[in-house]
């Protein structure tokens, strides 16, 4: 049974401390494996890892060895057509815009496994949920990018990747003051004519975000998959 462990320099930059993403074999992990990965990180070190939620014996071995939870992802999914209803007020983004993207996504974000862990300053939560929505104007990730406006002003933006099949909707917001006026869901529906071509359409949202879970519901969106997320922070006291 093998594990790996792959460094994540993106978030390593951020963090300003070596990160990696653990990826564990999908019948479970034994502790003495983890133990045996985790003594080869140098500290200070910051790991986490997607275990699907039925994965028990994976979730208590990773608890036995520092790692805390910090969300339940939901995955969810819905076909292409028919369209989801929307009201207008969403285009295709400007290389201009980035900047006003970026704001709304450094001040969107509060239920994010970033946020959602109390060992990572809420700052730097708010400036990886900005960076990457930056890195989509500088091609590093992302295939297109929508946005909301009202009265000229960027209130929203939609950041999409896409397969041979499905959509995924990699990173969608609106501004606090903006929300519940229809922007997601117009946004989405221009997303869904945009790429009529594809079968599906998905995203991932946080268990505890019961705001977009009914948005998304509302929208014909399903239930697919749900996988609980856990980080760890180095040195930790690994038990024995």
């Amino acid at each position: 049974m093998e594990l790996s462990l792959n460094e994540d320099n993106w978030l390593t930059e951020r963090l300003r401390k070596q990160a990696f993403r653990l990826d564990v074999p999908t019948d479970g992990i034994l502790a003495a494996d983890l133990r045996l990965s985790l003594g080869r990180l140098d500290a200070p070190c910051f790991v986490y890892c997607k275990v699907p939620a039925a994965q028990m014996r994976t979730v208590h071995a990773l608890e036995r060895n520092g790692f805390r939870l910090v969300d339940t992802l939901l995955t969810l999914e819905r076909p292409m057509s028919p369209l989801v209803p929307g009201n207008g007020g969403a285009r295709l983004a400007e290389p201009e815009e980035r900047s006003a993207v970026v704001q709304v996504a450094r001040e969107s974000f509060s239920f994010s496994r970033f946020h959602a862990d109390p060992g990572i300053d809420l700052e730097v939560a708010d400036n990886i949920k900005a960076d990457w929505a930056g890195n989509f104007f500088s091609g590093q990730r992302g295939d297109a990018m929508i946005v909301a406006e009202a009265r000229d002003r960027i209130v929203g933006f939609l950041q999409l990747l896409s397969s041979t099949e499905t959509l995924v909707i990699d990173l969608i917001a609106v501004h606090p003051r903006h929300r519940r006026q229809g922007y997601a869901a117009a946004m989405i529906a221009w997303a869904q004519r945009q790429f009529s071509n594809l079968a599906a359409i998905r995203v991932g949202t946080q268990a505890a975000n019961i705001p977009a879970m009914r948005m998304y519901e509302r929208l014909g969106f399903r239930l697919i998959a749900a996988h609980h997320v856990f980080h760890y922070h180095g040195p930790e006291q690994v038990a024995g």
